[in-house]
């Protein structure tokens, strides 16, 4: 149903905007028939909108209701007419009109039905004929049309994609007073803005003949024979008006000139449009030169800060150790007398599972460890606990979950330490072997390994009590 789209409110009143109605579904219906028919997209658009305005009329009423109402109209005859119209968007909508107005072909179910069993005999599609023949016979029959109107527009959609109707229609004619179609024109959605072509026509500096009157300079550029030819029909004018100048004479002589005038400011800005700057030619092939090269340097640049900043923060799983044991020959290197074995020499290797690196000769202070690999942490914890052991230290709390109160006793093993269980960040490592073998149970908090608990194989804590 056609409704206001915008209000307005002023002191005295208000004004209505209302949807611009150009064409009538019936006109267009004829012009689209000429121009080679209708297509099933534009059938399922307009019986939508007519399922969808009924809808909209009936309102939320009930059944009941409705009954009553229609019962009500059809026997005083009072039912609002009106007829359908297509918008400037090509939409089709019912426009309510007086009775027995200019516009009013009846009343809303009545003018559906009709367009519906038009457009059913433009269609040669039988399924869509028969969901077509199905809604107009349900128009006046308010329950059914309820009931059925889901399942009616889901078949409807599901035969066609729904289009926009092909809006033909004439700018220069007056779509209220026309009642049949005006013949094949360009459409309105389809015809190119005059705004839009007269400034590409400034940009090529092109004027476009016929609307901007003659240039500068044509009459100077006239032939002799011709301007002659213009005084003779001149006299001859003022012969048959007595003497007398004619009278449509200074009503021409001033088009001229205003045509004149508006050709030299056309003229003018054509040629600002038209002729180049030289001084402005060499300024503006730079940028164009640099644009050649901007881009691949600005991908350059940008990958190599993409990497660098990769490198800078890919992590490491080495410890300080290692990275001190690669650092050790550069040391032996650039220090030759500092009397560090080198690699080569027997000796340099790690042993035990958590000696001191090759190149120092200092042991590691006890600590936790920050390996990456529980069995490798193991080992750097139990060489750390037999560091403490011969010589305590503030630094072996650090080696210990609770810190030096959680201490336990650690057997000395010949073997080295072999990794049982690795849960994650919880790992169980043996130490030792037979009766003497101990569990040393190693946890990792904020990427540093302590030990957590050490209890005997043989006698392990009892539940509740001990580590997890």
């Amino acid at each position: 149903m056609a409704a206001p789209i915008d209000i307005a409110l002023r002191t005295d009143g208000q004004d209505v905007l209302l949807p611009w109605c150009v064409r009538t579904v019936h006109t267009s219906l004829a012009q689209a028939t000429e121009a080679g028919g209708i297509s099933h997209g534009e059938a399922v658009t307009l019986a939508v909108s007519i399922l969808r305005g009924m809808l909209e009329l009936d309102g939320g009423q009930h059944d009941a209701e409705l009954d009553r109402r229609h019962a009500r109209a059809d026997g005083a005859g009072d039912e609002p007419h009106g007829s359908w119209w297509l918008t400037d968007e090509a939409r089709p909508v019912f426009v309510f009109d007086a009775p027995g107005g200019r516009h009013a072909e009846g009343a809303p179910r009545d003018t559906g039905e009709r367009l519906l069993r038009d457009v059913e005999g433009r269609i040669e599609d039988r399924a869509l004929r028969r969901v077509l023949a199905r809604l107009a016979e349900a128009l006046h029959d308010p329950r059914r049309l309820r009931a059925e109107a889901a399942r009616w527009e889901g078949e409807l959609l599901e035969i066609a994609a729904p289009r926009p109707l092909w809006l033909i229609t004439d700018e220069f004619a007056a779509a209220d007073g026309e009642r049949e179609p005006a013949g094949p024109v360009t459409p309105r959605y389809e015809r190119p803005s005059r705004r839009r072509e007269l400034r590409a026509a400034g940009r090529i500096g092109v004027v476009s003949p016929g609307r901007t009157g003659a240039r500068r300079g044509d009459a100077k550029r006239r032939p002799p024979r011709a301007r002659a030819a213009s005084r003779a029909e001149q006299r001859e004018g003022r012969r048959a008006n007595g003497g007398r100048p004619a009278t449509g004479g200074p009503v021409r002589m001033l088009r001229s000139v205003l045509a004149h005038a508006r050709g030299h400011g056309r003229d003018l800005s054509a040629l600002r449009l038209r002729v180049p700057d030289r001084s402005s030619g060499p300024r503006l092939e730079r940028p164009l030169r640099r644009r050649r090269w901007r881009g691949p340097v600005v991908v350059a640049v940008s990958a190599a800060v993409a990497i660098t900043l990769a490198g800078a923060l890919w992590p490491s799983d080495t410890s300080g150790a290692d990275a001190a044991g690669r650092s050790s020959p550069t040391a032996e290197i650039l220090l030759p007398g500092s009397g560090s074995p080198s690699p080569a020499e027997p000796g340099s290797a790690t042993g035990g599972g958590g000696a001191a690196p090759a190149g120092s000769d200092r042991p590691r202070a006890p600590g936790a460890s920050s390996r990456s690999d529980p069995a490798a942490a193991g080992a750097e914890l139990l060489a750390a606990v037999r560091t403490c052991e011969a010589s305590p230290q503030s630094a072996c709390a650090e080696v210990w979950d609770g810190g030096t109160a959680a201490s336990r006793p650690v057997r000395p093993a010949p073997e080295p330490a072999e990794l049982i269980e690795d849960y994650g960040d919880i790992a169980a490592i043996r130490n030792g072997s037979g009766d003497q073998a101990q569990m040393i149970v190693i946890i990792r908090r904020n990427a540093e390994w302590r030990i957590r608990d050490v209890y005997d194989i043989a006698n392990p804590p009892s539940e509740g009590a001990g580590a997890p």
